[in-house]
């Protein structure tokens, strides 16, 4: 199976790079001779504490395996406990250390994708959500699989979202999975929640929202992924929010 992935993203218009509160993982090049492929986007909430620390964590959990073979519960113990280690040491006013106690909060979107092409079959995946960050799967100009949102309606202000701190751990949300399998020619994109609502909205207006980000930041387009989202946000088609999308593509 040869993956070529690509990572795009953007913080919010008026923030500068620092201030993003998005993650993905792999920040580098996937090895083409795994077996094995894992990617994740994670959406930091920005009115709490350390969010893009604690959606790093979320999406390198992910990728290393560190979410999917446990109970979500016992998987956050280490997680929560690195997070609380890398703020501990933070000077902050009083008023921020009582932020901060509250925890942090993030979305996660997890994918996996198992090599099955080179016995003949069709490779699999499977997927990991807690929140409204979003996986589509493209095979022959058409959308075969959206997770965990099918439309633009299901995104709303109050997302699940995992916490940091573990005495909120009787409001931990549901995760949802899904899986599915993929083959040659298949494109999965991974997006957080602003780009995927646009994606949905231009889907259900009968577009095909695909053919416009395949091709971003290659030969075949001029225009950087920057250029266009700031475009889409000056015609108000995607709210003001960090954007994060993983182009992956199967060869």
């Amino acid at each position: 199976m040869h993956i070529f992935p690509k990572a795009f993203w953007l913080p919010k218009r008026g923030n500068s790079d620092a201030e993003y509160e998005d993650a993905f993982w792999p920040i580098k090049s996937v090895d083409s001779k795994q077996s094995i492929f894992r990617f994740a986007v994670a959406d930091g909430a920005t009115e709490t504490s350390f969010a893009a620390h604690w959606a790093q964590l979320l999406v390198r959990g992910y990728c290393k395996a560190k979410l999917s073979k446990e109970p979500m519960l016992r998987a956050l113990a280490p997680l929560r406990a690195r997070w609380l280690a890398g703020i501990r040491d933070v000077s902050l006013p009083w008023y921020a250390e009582q932020k901060a106690s509250e925890g942090a909060y993030s979305s996660i979107l997890g994918l996996t994708l198992l090599d099955g092409l080179s016995s003949g079959h069709n490779g699999r995946w499977n997927a990991l959500s807690v929140g409204d960050s979003c996986m589509f799967q493209i095979r022959d100009e058409k959308l075969i699989s959206s997770f965990p949102k099918s439309f633009s309606t299901d995104f709303n202000s109050r997302p699940a979202l995992l916490s940091s701190v573990a005495h909120l751990d009787q409001d931990i949300p549901a995760t949802e999975l899904a899986h599915g399998d993929c083959q040659d020619g298949d494109t999965f994109y991974l997006m957080t929640d602003a780009i995927a609502c646009w994606f949905l909205t231009d889907f259900e207006k009968s577009g095909q929202p695909w053919q416009i980000i395949r091709d971003l930041d290659t030969g075949g387009e001029r225009a950087t992924f920057a250029e266009w989202i700031e475009k889409l946000r000056d015609t108000h088609e995607i709210r003001n929010d960090d954007v994060t999308m993983i182009r992956i593509e199967i060869i």
